[in-house]
């Protein structure tokens, strides 16, 4: 992506009007903003990077980016995010009641509130969940909500878009890879990155485990087609891809309905 394209995309999610308003609009954007700052405290900035083999681009945001910057420099947004000590490797089921409220904080950070979301999981205190939208983009999104939490905190996301492969059989893609690099306002360190995988799987899959950059192994969450997993470090290594960009240093696993366990799992290309 060229910096006039990088540029159109980021305007693409300026929240600020562009033309004179009315003062019952504006009320409306007061109450709004409000809302944002309640439900979504500004999180840490974090570069997002397409895959490999995909070749999607990514863009990720924070709440800082779902209305005006005036107003938004909390001090939260300095603060510390709570550490990822309660992290597993494998997942666990979240609550309609908690899907609601993750739902609602990822996609308003996004300013994406029409985005469907497809697949959720928890790790500990945090959630991870990935959203589709009408455009089409894929939203990555990760926060902090423990169990018996109302309000998620702390909420990093990430937009990415293209035309990826449709798998079959035992296929799966790569997909949207995102890592976050727990840095917030000013570049100020605010807590260790995080990495976040969504990409699809044909019917004859029925598990996709991931060797992290950093060796960790993480069980994937799978159904419906599609598969997430996110975890504490890395996503991308030393290499580059011929954009100049990092490239994705992941190995996958896959198990097929028949119990066949593929190691060393290849993507299917676009």
């Amino acid at each position: 992506m060229n910096d006039r394209d990088l540029t159109l995309l980021v305007k693409s999610f300026d929240a600020a009007p562009h033309a004179e308003v009315s003062d019952d609009v504006r009320e409306r954007a007061a109450a709004r903003k409000a809302e944002i700052i309640a439900t979504a405290e500004p999180a840490p900035l974090a570069p997002a990077l397409g895959t490999r083999r995909s070749r999607r681009w990514a863009l990720a945001v924070t709440g800082l980016a779902a209305a005006s910057v005036t107003g938004l420099f909390a001090a939260d947004a300095l603060a510390p995010a709570p550490a990822y000590a309660s992290w597993t490797p494998t997942p666990t089921a979240v609550t309609s009641a908690e899907l609601a409220i993750a739902a609602d904080a990822c996609t308003t950070v996004m300013g994406e509130t029409d985005a469907d979301v497809i697949l959720a999981e928890r790790r500990g205190d945090w959630i991870g969940l990935a959203a589709v939208t009408p455009n089409p983009l894929t939203i990555s999104c990760m926060l902090y909500l423990p169990t018996g939490a109302t309000r998620a905190e702390h909420v990093s996301a990430a937009a990415s878009g293209g035309q990826g492969a449709v798998p079959t059989g035992g296929q799966f893609t790569e997909g949207s890879i995102s890592e976050f690099s727990g840095r917030g306002l000013l570049g100020i360190r605010t807590g260790p990155p995080a990495a976040f995988n969504v990409g699809d799987v044909g019917p004859g899959v029925t598990a996709v485990d991931i060797t992290t950059a950093d060796g960790e192994l993480v069980h994937a969450t799978v159904e419906d087609g599609r598969f997430i997993a996110w975890w504490p470090g890395r996503a991308f290594g030393d290499e580059t891809e011929g954009n100049g960009g990092p490239a994705p240093d992941l190995s996958y696993r896959i198990t097929l309905t028949d119990g066949t366990v593929i190691e060393d799992a290849q993507p299917v290309l676009p």
